[in-house]
């Protein structure tokens, strides 16, 4: 749990009233509450686990709107910076960060950043040790794979956890989208040729070097495929192959096809608490 900060003598008289019966004096402490933007996301906190079942739910719902209004807010900032650089992409360590911040409040963009880094140290020891790309990329595969054991979540697919990077990290569990984005930061931080492929029905990564289309499928333990391999791939699922179908990917259309995968699940769910904001963030970033 985080510290605390010292609270208004009014935000704090606002907390005592969270169990009050009177649906309209809740409403209004709620409304009240709700101005009090991150400040309040910190002093509810302590009322997640609360023994109060209507404390509880009621505490669910404010931190629920909280972060859906930081994550707009998050994103927004996102789009407008990307606008300044020269390529117009957006920063995706932030964005990803900002995704999980959406559905696990109390998540901070250092922890992510953290993992990553020590993703990258490691690395760097193994890949020092190797002279040609062949060796680098079966370093960074087995990494992965083998030692971090990250894999495919064929159990349990369309969890939303699947697509919220600090659960990734977390269970090292995922769909083939997030899984890649996993491997693709801590690529960048090495300066490694890898970038995103976002093929229909299935996100992938091709190791980018001259004279050679290597493609890999993190969430099938890291195989290798061909060109050819992907194009097999799409017309056996049913799609019509298409060269833009190869070719890389920009952190936009990353993030933007994580949110859509969340955006189906929730309606499947008929959560549309958590489906409309994710809605709104992808007509922020197009």
């Amino acid at each position: 749990m985080t510290a605390q900060p010292a609270l208004s003598p009014e935000l704090s008289a606002l907390l005592r009233l969270l169990d009050d019966t009177d649906e309209r004096i809740a409403h209004a402490v709620e409304e009240k509450i709700l101005t009090y933007g991150e400040i309040a996301l910190a002093a509810l906190e302590p009322y997640v686990k609360a023994d109060d079942t209507v404390i509880r739910d009621r505490v669910s719902c404010l931190i629920a709107k909280i972060a859906s209004a930081r994550f707009l807010a998050e994103i927004r900032v996102l789009h407008d910076e990307s606008e300044t650089l020269p390529d117009g992409d957006i920063d995706l360590e932030f964005g990803v960060g900002s995704l999980a911040r959406f559905a696990y409040p109390f998540y901070e963009q250092y922890e992510l950043e953290e993992t990553l880094a020590s993703f990258a140290r490691r690395l760097q020891t193994r890949i020092s040790l190797c002279s040609t790309h062949g060796e680098v990329l079966k370093a960074f595969i087995y990494f992965f794979t083998c030692e971090e054991m990250f894999a495919g979540n064929t159990d349990d697919y369309y969890n939303p956890d699947n697509s919220y990077i600090n659960k990734v990290l977390e269970l090292r569990r995922g769909i083939p989208i997030s899984l890649s984005v996993v491997w693709l930061m801590a690529a960048r931080r090495l300066n490694l040729p890898l970038t995103g492929v976002n093929l229909p029905g299935h996100f992938m990564l091709k190791y980018d070097v001259p004279k050679a289309d290597v493609y890999i499928d993190p969430f099938s333990g890291g195989k290798i495929l061909s060109r050819l391999d992907c194009v097999k791939f799409m017309t056996n699922a049913g799609y019509q192959f298409s060269e833009k179908h190869l070719a890389p990917t920009t952190n936009r259309q990353i993030l933007i096809r994580m949110l859509n995968n969340l955006i189906e699940i929730y309606f499947q769910r008929s959560d549309r608490l958590r489906a409309e904001p994710l809605k709104r963030a992808i007509e922020i970033l197009i």
